[in-house]
C-alpha cells in the first residue's frame, strides 16, 4: 500500500508541475510557491518510494539486479507517460504558444518512441540469491524458486537480461556499474548462469 502512495504522490506532484507550467507559459501570474510544492511532492515521494522498495534481505542475500530497478519500473514510465498526456492535450486543445504546434507534434513522435522503448521496463523484476534460493520481487508480490530451476540466462535487450526457469521468465536490469560494457556479461548475472 505505501508503494502505490509514494507512486500516486509521485503522479500528483508531476500532473501538478505540468498545470503550473501552461499559466506561465500563457502570461498569468502564480505563485512560485505552487512550483516549489509540487517539486518537493515529487521529489521526497521518488526517493522514499525508492528507498520502501530497496528494503534490505537477509545478510547473506546476494542483489543481482539493479538497486535503480524501481525507477526505471515506475517512475521514469510515469514520468514520461505524463509529458506525453500534457503535450497531446496542449495538441487537441490548441493550446500551445505562438500558434506553431510543429515542435509539439516533434516532441509526441519522439515521446511515444520512448514509451515504446520503456515497455520492457514495466517488465522488470528485483532479485536476489539466498544461499540456495532464488527470489524474485515484484514489489507487490515475493516468489521463491530453487536455484536448480534456472534453465536459461540470456541478453534480452540492451542491458536487459531474460531469466528463464522452469515455470516462469522474469526480466532484470544488472547492477548499473556490471553492465557499462555490452560485450561483457555482469558479474550478477554470470553467478545466475553458473547455476545452469
Amino acid at each position: 500500500m505505501k508503494i502505490i502512495i509514494s507512486l500516486v504522490l509521485y503522479a500528483f506532484g508531476i500532473a501538478l508541475g505540468f498545470i503550473l507550467l501552461y499559466p506561465f507559459v500563457r502570461g498569468f501570474q502564480i505563485s512560485i510557491i505552487y512550483g516549489i510544492f509540487s517539486l518537493a511532492l515529487s521529489i521526497a515521494s521518488l526517493i522514499y518510494g525508492i528507498l520502501l522498495m530497496n528494503k534490505k534481505k537477509e545478510n547473506k542475500s546476494r542483489m543481482i539486479t539493479s538497486r535503480l530497478t524501481p525507477l526505471y519500473k515506475f517512475y521514469i514510465p510515469i514520468f514520461i507517460i505524463e509529458i506525453l498526456l500534457f503535450n497531446t492535450i496542449l495538441l487537441i486543445f490548441n493550446i500551445y504558444p505562438e500558434n506553431d504546434d510543429s515542435v509539439f507534434i516533434v516532441v509526441e513522435v519522439i515521446l511515444v518512441l520512448w514509451v515504446l522503448f520503456l515497455l520492457p521496463c514495466i517488465k522488470l523484476y528485483q532479485m536476489y540469491l539466498i544461499n540456495d534460493k532464488i527470489i524474485v520481487d515484484s514489489y507487490f508480490k515475493e516468489k521463491v524458486f530453487n536455484k536448480n530451476e534456472t534453465k536459461n540466462v540470456r541478453r534480452f535487450f540492451i542491458f536487459f537480461f531474460k531469466i528463464e526457469l522452469k515455470k516462469n521468465s522474469f526480466i532484470i536490469l544488472p547492477k548499473i556499474s556490471e553492465s557499462m560494457n555490452l560485450f561483457v556479461i555482469p558479474k550478477s548475472v554470470r553467478a545466475l548462469k553458473n547455476l545452469i
